[in-house]
């Protein structure tokens, strides 16, 4: 299931109205040029900017706090589209939808800690916007430098080349803690990720993995795949059948593991996750992660 991120993330699933012909993007970062640029004939649109390595764009509402528009529901959607007129339809409400969302949250709202849990995302995710220059004269004043590190997701390290975020879960929103959400309740990220590894770990999940010839995929609903890195009681029930894990967050939606014991089995894997093999829209990593007795360590 497809939901809208909001306060510093922003997705949603799109609809279809009337509007110009649309060609099909070929790649995701043409998608991403697509959006800015439907984004920045909205008049109340400012300060968009593209970051093509983590696949996203910043945008202000009326010189409103920094958000971000997340391309993979919306790629999806222009590549499945039946003709180009539909493509441009869809874009159009996508975005439209997206700054109506976004000016109907409440990112300074206080967090309902029963519904805090971790995902991972590569390490940065979402930072280089703190120090960004978005100002309309080039320059930012200390109010608006403060609220730009207020609005940062806050991170743990995880392993590798990936940190650990928190969200929010709500039913069609997911809202990634910052910086003032922790704040205002007086804790710390590290006392706040035990409390969200709890939740995760008694909360009931429909969960499947499937696979073959060694290779598994973890299936959830396309939100919290990653989620169950940090699922100490699953990981060991898959212990039992296999010599060994090995594991890729390879995107948000995608963990693949493999029996490391098995011949051929981690490469493989790599092989799987290299970029000139399997472009995925959203990379997380391509480390793979050995498990042993709940710790994730990068294999050699």
């Amino acid at each position: 299931m497809q939901r809208l991120l909001v306060a510093t993330f922003l997705t949603l699933a799109c609809a279809v109205t009337t509007q110009a012909d649309l060609a099909r993007p070929e790649t995701i970062d043409d998608t991403l040029i697509i959006m800015r640029d439907e984004f920045a004939r909205d008049p109340r649109v400012n300060d968009t900017k593209i970051d093509l390595e983590q696949h996203y764009i910043s945008f202000r509402l009326n010189g409103g706090p920094l958000q971000i528009s997340l391309p993979d529901t919306i790629h999806d959607t222009l590549q499945d589209a039946t003709d180009d007129g539909q493509r441009k339809q869809a874009l159009v409400n996508f975005i439209d939808f997206t700054i109506g969302a976004s000016q109907s949250a409440a990112p300074n709202a206080e967090l309902d800690l029963a519904k805090i849990l971790p995902v991972i995302r590569p390490k940065g995710f979402g930072m280089d916007l703190i120090g960004d220059d978005n100002s309309h004269d080039g320059h930012k004043d200390h109010a608006e430098e403060d609220e730009e590190e207020l609005s940062a997701p806050i991170s743990l390290p995880f392993a590798a080349d990936m940190d650990v975020f928190l969200v929010q879960d709500n039913d069609q929103v997911v809202e990634f803690v910052t910086v003032n959400h922790l704040e205002q309740l007086g804790i710390g990220a590290a006392e706040l990720l035990v409390i969200a590894i709890q939740n995760q770990q008694t909360r009931d999940w429909t969960i499947k993995t499937a696979g073959g010839d060694g290779l598994y995929i973890l299936s959830l609903d396309g939100d919290f795949e990653t989620s169950f890195m940090l699922n100490n009681s699953f990981w060991q029930g898959v212990d039992v059948g296999l010599g060994s894990i090995v594991a890729v967050v390879a995107a948000p939606d995608l963990v693949l593991f493999v029996d490391g014991d098995v011949e051929g089995a981690v490469e493989n894997l790599r092989t799987l996750v290299d970029p000139t093999t399997n472009d995925f829209a959203l990379p997380v990593s391509t480390t793979p992660l050995k498990w042993r007795n709940g710790v994730w360590t990068p294999v050699n």
